[in-house]
C-alpha cells in the first residue's frame, strides 16, 4: 500500500516519492515481526517460534479454505431452510 501511493505520486515528484515509500516499506518489513495466520479459523499468532513445517502464505489455499466455509455456510443455511442442496462443483476421483 505504501508503495502504491509512492507511485501514484510520482508524475509529481519524479520518482522521488516512489523511492522514498519503498525505503519505509523496506524499513517496515523488517522491523515488524512475522505472523503466523490460521487458513480455517482466520487467527492470527504474533511472537510464536518460526515453524519450519509451515510454507508461506498461499493465496490460492486461502480461496480455497474460504470457498469450501461458504459451501458449508450454504449448505447449513439451506438445510436450516428446507431447500435442496446445491449440487457440488467437484469431481469425484
Amino acid at each position: 500500500m505504501i508503495v502504491a501511493i509512492g507511485a501514484a505520486l510520482t508524475p509529481w515528484t519524479y520518482g522521488i516519492s516512489l523511492a522514498v515509500c519503498a525505503l519505509i516499506d523496506l524499513v517496515l518489513h523488517r522491523r515488524l515481526p512475522d505472523v503466523a495466520k490460521c487458513y480455517v479459523c482466520k487467527a492470527t499468532y504474533r511472537g510464536v517460534a518460526r515453524n519450519s513445517a509451515h510454507e508461506a502464505f498461499d493465496l490460492h489455499l486461502l480461496e480455497k479454505y474460504e470457498a469450501e466455509a461458504r459451501r458449508e455456510a450454504a449448505a447449513i443455511e439451506n438445510a436450516a431452510s428446507g431447500a435442496p442442496a446445491a449440487p457440488s462443483t467437484e469431481t469425484a476421483r
